[in-house]
């Protein structure tokens, strides 16, 4: 009997033991599949960074060449605008020119007129004097 006590009793401290072993096993297929799972996530969310990344460099290269091109457009539209001011320069030159012509030969036709009116008098007066002479 006390054989068969200690038999039941190495058979249940064996059963016991194997249930723990069982389910320690058990615990650790379920630690496995979890940590598989949490590398799978993982990998999943670095894979998700690096294509996000991979989207802003592109985002920022596309920018950096719409800058590079704002710039020479705004270098292109300097020079027009500086070419512009520059044609204006000309244009008011040009007009202070035709405006300085437009006096001085407003000046001309005035002496002209001038002389005209002296040398009309003038001649008026020799023929009025002309007249007298030959009336004596």
């Amino acid at each position: 009997l006390k054989m068969s006590k200690e038999a039941n009793i190495l058979q249940a401290e064996a059963a016991a033991k194997m249930n723990q072993l069982r389910l320690d096993h058990h615990q650790t297929t379920e630690e496995r599949t979890m940590l598989q799972t949490k590398l799978e996530e993982e990998q999943k969310a670095r894979l998700d960074m690096e294509n996000d990344r991979e989207d802003l460099r592109r985002k920022l290269a596309a920018m950096e060449e719409q800058l590079v091109i704002g710039g020479e457009i705004a270098n292109n539209a300097a020079k027009h605008e500086a070419a512009l001011r520059l044609a204006n320069q000309e244009l008011i030159a040009k007009r202070e020119a035709e405006l300085a012509l437009t006096r001085k030969l407003n000046e001309h036709e005035e002496e002209k007129f001038n002389l005209e009116e002296k040398y009309s008098s003038l001649t008026d007066e020799v023929a009025s004097k002309t007249k007298k002479l030959k009336k004596l």
